[in-house]
Parts: structure tokens; C-alpha cells; sequence
């Protein structure tokens, strides 16, 4: 009876610790994939942050480019209001009587 006690006392010892090795190794398992969970998510923030920087440059210089044709269209309009008020180019009906 004592050895029926033993062996029983030492059966549920050793399958508490294959229990026990089972919950260890599945933690440790879990543990990784965390680990590498959190360094793709760092490895996209990177990239999101590097893109959001690259958006960024591509719209200033786009601004820079619409400020500047806005420049020109502008000195075009002075430049032919100024032109349209010196009547330096003469109009058709005094070239066709200088004819």
C-alpha cells in the first residue's frame, strides 16, 4: 500500500512536470513572438515616419512651384496691363490707314 502511494505520488510529480515544462516552453514561445511583434511594429512606425516626411517634402516643393507660377502669371498681367496703357502696339484700324 505504501508503495501504490508512492508510485501514485510519484506519477502526479511527474505529470505535473511535464505540465509544468509544456507551460514554460509555450510562455517562452509566446514571449518571442511578442518580441517580434513589437519590433515590426517599430519597423513600420519607421517607415510611416519616413514617408510621412517624404509627403511632407514633396507638397512643400509643390507649394513652392504653384507660389512661383503664381508669381509669373502675375508679372504677365502687369506686364500686359502695362503694355495695353502705353499703346506701344498699335491697333488694326491705324495699321490698315497707314496702308
Amino acid at each position: 500500500m505504501i508503495g501504490d502511494n508512492v508510485t501514485d505520488i510519484s506519477n502526479k510529480d511527474s505529470e505535473q512536470d511535464v505540465k509544468i515544462a509544456v507551460l514554460d516552453s509555450t510562455l517562452e514561445n509566446a514571449t518571442r513572438r511578442m518580441e517580434l511583434i513589437h519590433k515590426r511594429i517599430d519597423r513600420t512606425d519607421e517607415r510611416i515616419t519616413k514617408l510621412n516626411e517624404d509627403v511632407r517634402e514633396r507638397i512643400r516643393a509643390l507649394e513652392k512651384w504653384v507660389w512661383g507660377a503664381g508669381a509669373v502669371l502675375t508679372a504677365f498681367v502687369v506686364i500686359g496691363g502695362l503694355v495695353g496703357d502705353l499703346d506701344i502696339i498699335p491697333d488694326r484700324s491705324e495699321v490698315e490707314i497707314v496702308k
